[in-house]
Formats: structure tokens, C-alpha cells, sequence
């Protein structure tokens, strides 16, 4: 009888403990495990180096400025920091993402935060560009394996969500840009003071 009872007790104790285990607490992590906080500043950058470096924005346009994606595997881009209206970032949750680098005066009437725009210039595709609001918007982080992708969702459709992904022009230049294909996969890194000082030398790194 008494092992019929404990077999019992442990069954009911692993169905309990399951969908917990299952259920992640939707927490969004940088590359060290640590939870992603609002205020504080991170690069993104790919989850595997053979896809590139970080992203940052470009110098060749007047601004608002699109953001791109360096080819350069050891270029980190630029901090970004993000707004969220919880003390910290969850995923499927709406955030805000915008650039901290230092240098940004040369954009001075512009926001650093992103927004989606149509891009005449590549056949009206929705590209990701600056000039956005602080206010959260429906640019949302999801888990995808051990990184993460971006997605934007639509407020008119909020379940209707497209990837981040990177569009390539004909000159090879790598454009942030929403998909239905693949995303780009990612991670969060978190900036330090020798990091910072290199971002201060350029807001534009070279692609």
C-alpha cells in the first residue's frame, strides 16, 4: 500500500511541477543571463557572428535615418536602450527601442527611437528606420531557441506580427527590414565603459 501511495504522490507532484518547468517566465535575457532592464543600454547583436555585426544607423542619408546592419562580425554598432512600461523587458510585450550614442546631435529634431516606413527607393519595402516616438510601440521580443528575434506588430492587428529581418540592396548594404521570411536572430549585449568609448569616437561605423 505504501508504495502505491508514494507512486501516486510522485506522479501528482511532477504534473504540478510540469507546465512551471514548461512555462518560461517571459523575461527577456542579454548574452550573460541576466534580464533585460529599461534605462539601461545594450547592443544587438547576431546570435551567430557569420551573419555580421551589430546594427547602426546610416550616414549617407538626411535624417531620419535607416538602420543597417555592419558586415563586420567584431563591429558591435550602436547602444541602444529600450523603453518598456514594466521595470522590465518581457517578451510579447511592447517596447520601445532607441539609439543612446552620444554623437546623436547630428540628427538634432529627430528621435532616436524606430519606426517602420515604406522605402520608396527598394519597391516600397517596410524598412526600419529612426525618428520614431518614446512612447512603447509594437516592436515586440520573442524567443526563438537560445536567441531572440524582433517582430513588429501592427496596432490595427495587434496578432498580426512580422519579422525583423535584413533586407539587401543591390549595393550589398543590409537594411533592417520587416519579413515574412526568416529573422534575424539575436542577441543582447550589454555595453561597458571600454564599448561606450568606442562608440563615442563614431556614430557611424563603417559597413
Amino acid at each position: 500500500m505504501k508504495p502505491t501511495m508514494s507512486l501516486a504522490l510522485m506522479c501528482l507532484v511532477v504534473a504540478l511541477a510540469a507546465p512551471i518547468l514548461a512555462r518560461p517566465d517571459g523575461h527577456v535575457k542579454d548574452s550573460l543571463g541576466r534580464i533585460l532592464r529599461p534605462g539601461q543600454t545594450y547592443y544587438i547583436v547576431p546570435a551567430t557572428p557569420e551573419t555580421g555585426g551589430g546594427l547602426f544607423s546610416n550616414s549617407e542619408e538626411i535624417c531620419p535615418l535607416d538602420i543597417l546592419q555592419s558586415k563586420n562580425p567584431l563591429d558591435l554598432g550602436l547602444p541602444i536602450r529600450f523603453n518598456s512600461e514594466l521595470w522590465f523587458v518581457k517578451e510579447l510585450t511592447n517596447v520601445t527601442i532607441e539609439f543612446e550614442a552620444p554623437n546623436w546631435f547630428l540628427c538634432p529634431k529627430e528621435s532616436k527611437g524606430w519606426r517602420v516606413v515604406y522605402s520608396q527607393d527598394f519597391k516600397k519595402t517596410l524598412v526600419i528606420s529612426t525618428g520614431g516616438s518614446s512612447n512603447p510601440s509594437g516592436f515586440q521580443i520573442q524567443r526563438e531557441g537560445d536567441a531572440y528575434k524582433i517582430v513588429y506588430c501592427t496596432i490595427m492587428s495587434p496578432t498580426t506580427c512580422k519579422n525583423v529581418g535584413i533586407f539587401t540592396d543591390l549595393s550589398g548594404v543590409r537594411h533592417l527590414a520587416l519579413t515574412n521570411d526568416e529573422a534575424l536572430l539575436v542577441k543582447f549585449q550589454k555595453t561597458n565603459v571600454e564599448s561606450e568609448l568606442k562608440t563615442k569616437l563614431r556614430m557611424f561605423p563603417f559597413y
